[in-house]
């Protein structure tokens, strides 16, 4: 499963426009973090605070920064989770100005 928090430690399913830091954790079925599971974003043109297209998890899950940029329009953001083996969910859908 993939679980999204905000900084103040609360999971979320909508953000702000603009850029907000997120940690994303990703979980086998027995309730253990993966690491190395490579997390895409599509949508919202969104892009990581690396500047890259994918980030990868590690022990301390990925704790980064998500920018958006689609100002006044609701739009969703698409985290996939890409690692062999993994089952279960895969796309998170983070809604963006969903106020």
């Amino acid at each position: 499963a993939i679980e999204v928090r905000g900084a103040d430690g609360e999971k979320v399913v909508s953000v702000p426009e603009g850029t907000v830091d997120l940690t994303i954790s990703v979980w086998d079925d027995n309730g253990d973090p993966l690491t190395g599971v490579v997390l895409s974003a599509s949508g919202c043109g969104a892009q990581w605070s690396n500047g890259d297209d994918l980030i990868t998890t590690d022990a301390e899950n990925f704790q980064t920064t998500l920018t958006t940029n689609f100002p006044s329009s609701k739009c969703t953001v698409t985290i996939t989770a890409e690692k062999s083996g993994l089952d279960g969910q895969k796309n998170f859908d983070l809604i963006v100005n969903g106020d």
